[in-house]
């Protein structure tokens, strides 16, 4: 019999880690005050200054799908940026900036 398929979309918030093991004393989604079951893992990475969406499956279809280079996909992401910015800065970021991993 295979497992049932379980679905958690939650909200990250700024200074917690995207992770259920402790690191110090750092926040992570165990102290989120949830009782995700042990199966579950975040899909993708939001570092611990971002807040927002995250997706928690035990799907690795889905996983696959959304993280796996060869299901190439394009992605937008929505910034908050602090202090001064410059209009050259601006119009970088509007033609859209490219990111490469080191093992991309």
């Amino acid at each position: 019999m295979s497992a049932k398929l379980k679905y958690f979309v939650i909200y990250k918030p700024d200074g917690m880690l995207t992770q259920f093991s402790p690191e110090g004393d750092k926040l992570t989604l165990k102290d989120m005050g949830f009782d995700f079951p042990t199966d579950v893992y975040p899909v993708g990475r939001l570092d611990e200054l971002s807040e927002g969406l995250l997706i928690l499956t035990n799907d690795k279809a889905l996983n696959s799908k959304l993280l796996d280079p060869k299901f190439k996909h394009s992605r937008s992401y929505w910034a908050c940026v602090s202090g001064q910015i410059t209009d050259e800065a601006i119009n970088q970021l509007e033609k859209g900036v490219s990111i490469k991993l080191k093992n991309s």
